[in-house]
């Protein structure tokens, strides 16, 4: 079911950005997030967190995103 859900997700996933920078990026789309504290277990994973804050989510992708959780909330 988990590897669903993120295959779910792919659709976001292309050469400018990565699953955990989207993931991070939804995250701290919220108003209410004010703080997001992401675990890296390399280099490359902290960086690729880092560099998750020049990129952006339209509101599209955003919307697209809260679609597919709802979908995922229906099938639990």
């Amino acid at each position: 079911m988990k590897i669903e859900k993120a295959n779910d997700l792919q659709t976001f996933v292309n050469e400018n950005s990565i699953m955990n920078q989207i993931a991070l990026l939804y995250v701290l789309s919220h108003d209410v997030v004010s703080t997001c504290i992401p675990g890296a277990k390399s280099t490359e994973q902290l960086i690729s967190n880092l560099t998750s804050i020049e990129k952006k989510l339209y509101p599209n992708e955003l919307e697209k995103i809260k679609e597919i959780q709802q979908k995922w909330q229906k099938t639990t």
